[in-house]
């Protein structure tokens, strides 16, 4: 059987870095918005990759989840990285 391959956009593997990292860090989507100071709709919207993340809201998830800006962007640089880590629990592969 042939494996389909999932294209993310850009802002998609941003948020699934972001919620990859919040899942590690043992938090709910409420408990890191309010602990970043967002709103959780903002934050769900952000991991949906259905928003660009703005240059705040990266500093404030990023120090809650103990890791740089570099090391979410580093992630993004290697799309196929974060696409095996998601692709079987976010996206049907066949």
């Amino acid at each position: 059987m042939e494996r389909c391959r999932v294209t993310l956009t850009i802002d998609e593997q941003i948020g699934v870095e972001l919620r990859l990292r919040r899942e590690g860090a043992g938090l709910t989507v409420v408990e890191a918005a309010e602990n970043a100071g967002l709103p959780v709709s903002e934050l769900i919207r952000i991991e949906a990759g259905a928003t660009p993340i703005c240059a705040q809201s990266v500093v404030a998830l990023t120090r809650l989840f103990g890791c740089t800006a570099g090391e979410i962007y580093d992630a993004v640089a290697f799309p196929d990285a974060v696409d095996a880590r998601v692709a079987g629990r976010r996206y049907a592969v066949a």
